[in-house]
């Protein structure tokens, strides 16, 4: 059973717990909120809505189901060997659906990552912590259960503890994840740009060549016009008039639906005075 995350007692972004269940979890709600910078607290309490919702997603897959389907782990337990089935929590549940929920679809939290998701799973704990104090401090005289004691409390917050700390190490490592992509996308940017611009710098000295040779005598957009076809006609040069791709001794070097016109700038850069 998949718990509810909801913020009813805590201020997900300015709420601190009482003593001593704030020393407790102070580090893991620093850490969290630095990752929710920007975000307001109704858009943090609209997150752990959205993180119910996705464990009701019909594309969620329940790792505890998948568990029963695998063959038991052989284990000992009191000098006897048993069948365990591994179990899994709801931040390793989230964690392994990733790749199987797509945040677009959730509007109520609009330009969603999963690390704020795994960020406001870790207030969410804090918040449980206080929704037991609160469930404490309010329980009926007359109520046929027993009212929680302050040692049932306190195992209940270290268990939100272990899983507050468990999510906000997957919340880091996704944001460091995604810096990390972002960074390696821009430096094959970068290449990719360098790459194609050392063979345009090669078509461009063979036009002016071209040019220097047989056609300085001519308009720059006649003369461009020239090249253009006898380049092709030599097959170092091939234009795709769908996708406006032009090549240079097959590699690609222009995007553009007007080569000679380029040609042409080349020429009367080439023949502008020198200051």
């Amino acid at each position: 059973m998949r718990l509810t995350h909801r913020f009813e007692h805590f201020d997900p972004l300015a709420g601190d717990l009482p003593d001593p269940y704030a020393v407790m979890f102070f580090e893991v709600v620093h850490r969290a909120r630095s990752l929710l910078k920007g975000r307001t607290a109704e858009q943090i309490k609209q997150a752990a809505l959205v993180i119910n919702q996705i464990q009701r997603d019909l594309k969620f897959v329940d790792p505890m189901y998948q568990a029963f389907e695998q063959e038991p782990v052989k284990t000992r337990m009191f000098g006897q060997e048993i069948d365990a089935i591994p179990s899994s929590n709801d931040v390793e549940a989230l964690y392994q659906n990733i790749g199987n929920i797509l945040l677009t679809e959730y509007h109520e939290f609009p330009g969603a990552h999963w690390y704020e998701l795994f960020a406001v799973l870790v207030l969410s704990y804090a918040e449980k912590v206080y929704s037991e104090l609160h469930n404490q401090a309010t329980w009926p005289f007359n109520h046929f259960l027993p009212k929680p004691t302050d040692s049932q409390i306190n195992d209940f917050a270290q268990e939100y503890l272990g899983l507050a700390r468990q999510a906000i190490t997957y919340a880091e490592t996704l944001k460091h994840q995604a810096n990390t992509v972002k960074r390696l996308s821009s430096e094959q940017n970068r290449h990719a740009a360098t790459t194609r611009h050392k063979p345009s710098k090669k078509l461009k000295a063979a036009v002016l060549a071209l040019y220097q040779e047989k056609y300085t005598n001519r308009s720059n957009r006649d003369a461009a016009s020239r090249i253009l076809k006898e380049l092709i006609t030599l097959r170092k040069v091939m234009h795709d008039g769908e996708t406006h791709q032009l090549y240079f001794e097959n590699q690609l070097v222009l995007q553009t639906d007007d080569p000679e016109h380029r040609f042409e700038i080349w020429i009367g850069d080439a023949n502008k005075p020198k200051t």
